[in-house]
């Protein structure tokens, strides 16, 4: 316990180092790190793929793909998709004596389907300025706060198994805590949001009816991102996705929540925005 919450710490100040830099290419970097680290624990810890170029590839699309939402490159977005896509296919063609198509359509939906979600929050910061920040620990509350709540009361109070065949730590218990401290925690976040514009002089009016609408879902899109994560685990035999995170795994194992909960908020703002001035 002790080491999971000394790296949580260490963990929250990274991201917090990141956060003040939420409105420049740094902040885009920092999602093109933490999306190569989790298309790397995807394809390489699980032997998804075994090529060393597809993996090098792969990870540098990762890496790069974020930056891409700067203004000078946006027009590059559908080529550099397109280019990595011939190359998998010029990879299958050339070695597909090696190579199962399984392995090249998997390599595709995940190094696409990550940096695409993880890149939401830069979407949020340049579309809804400038609550962008707002929005987007808004998404990692909602996996986080899910995550911390069900584990906590799952540990205190769990006695019928959720899922019990994917992830058997996993209580309904739990699972109603990890959405009432969603809950709790979207309507704190909302406070402090106020407070830190009124305190910047700025007047703005947060929807808590929206919060609290927004909450249990994306805690639910948590908790089930959480779950499809662990079944992979479980199709491939690996306890976690790495030990970059002593006492959490890898980065998969934190982001994984985050995966389904930023579409899913997206969704929310796409009709109705929770900040108005």
């Amino acid at each position: 316990m002790k080491q999971r919450l000394t790296t949580a710490a260490i963990a929250l100040i990274v991201l917090f180092v990141a956060m003040l830099f939420f409105e420049t290419p740094v902040f885009n970097l920092f999602i093109g790190i933490v999306s190569a680290l989790a298309v790397y624990e995807l394809l390489y810890q699980t032997q998804y793929v075994t090529s060393k170029l597809v993996l090098v590839v792969s990870v540098a699309f990762a890496l790069f793909f974020p930056m891409l939402y700067l203004k000078p490159f946006k027009h590059y977005l559908i080529a550099m998709a397109a280019f990595y896509l011939v190359f998998l296919g010029a990879m299958f063609l050339m070695r597909h004596e090696k190579y199962m198509l399984p392995s090249i359509c998997t390599a595709f939906l995940v190094t696409l389907l990550v940096p695409v979600v993880f890149s939401v929050s830069i979407i949020l910061r340049d579309r809804l300025y400038p609550d962008g920040i707002f929005y987007y620990v808004l998404a990692l509350g909602g996996g986080w706060f899910a995550d911390s709540g069900g584990y906590f009361i799952g540990s205190l109070f769990g006695k019928h198994k959720m899922a019990p065949k994917i992830s058997p730590k996993k209580t309904v218990e739990g699972a109603v805590g990890g959405i009432v401290a969603t809950i709790l925690g979207y309507l704190l976040i909302g406070l402090l949001y106020t407070l830190y514009r009124s305190f910047m002089g700025e007047a703005i009016h947060v929807s808590y009816i929206m919060l609290a609408l927004a909450a249990p879902v994306c805690a639910v899109a948590g908790i089930l991102g959480d779950l499809f994560a662990s079944v992979i685990k479980r199709q491939t035999g690996i306890k976690d996705y790495g030990n970059i995170l002593p006492g959490h795994g890898g980065i998969m194992d934190r982001f994984d929540s985050v995966l389904f909960v930023s579409p899913v908020l997206y969704v929310f703002i796409s009709f109705a925005s929770f900040v108005t001035r």
